[in-house]
């Protein structure tokens, strides 16, 4: 059995997919260890490096984090997307910005106010 989040699945089709397969290959899954390993092997990469180290003793609590670590993407991903849309968002270095800034407001030196009069 080889189940795994693809695409745009989200955590519940891929437990809903996991748990509707499971049903077929006991051996797969027969204790509740195996079982939570199994599920772990299936998921995207992104929730599986913000579960590392996590230690996690349930399947239902591995679900739920899950579910936190999905909200938390999905915010970003909308943060990310309204700074993009914003009018005048411009991408830039600190540097570039700082750059520009010295351009527009460089004084005149004294030389150039005496050769100007």
């Amino acid at each position: 059995m080889d189940v795994k989040m693809k695409g745009t699945m989200t955590v519940m089709q891929y437990t809903s997919k996991f748990i509707e397969l499971s049903r077929f290959v006991y051996e797969f899954v027969s204790s509740k260890r195996l079982k939570m390993r199994r599920f772990e092997e299936g998921l995207a990469f992104y929730i599986q490096n913000q579960l590392v180290g996590q230690p996690i003793l349930t399947y239902q609590e591995l679900y739920k984090r899950m579910v936190e670590v999905e909200r938390v993407k999905t915010e970003v991903r909308a943060l990310n997307s309204i700074n993009q849309n914003r009018k005048g968002f411009k991408r830039g270095t600190h540097s570039e910005s700082v750059n520009q800034n010295q351009k527009k407001s460089t004084p005149a030196t004294p030389r150039a106010i005496l050769q100007a009069r």
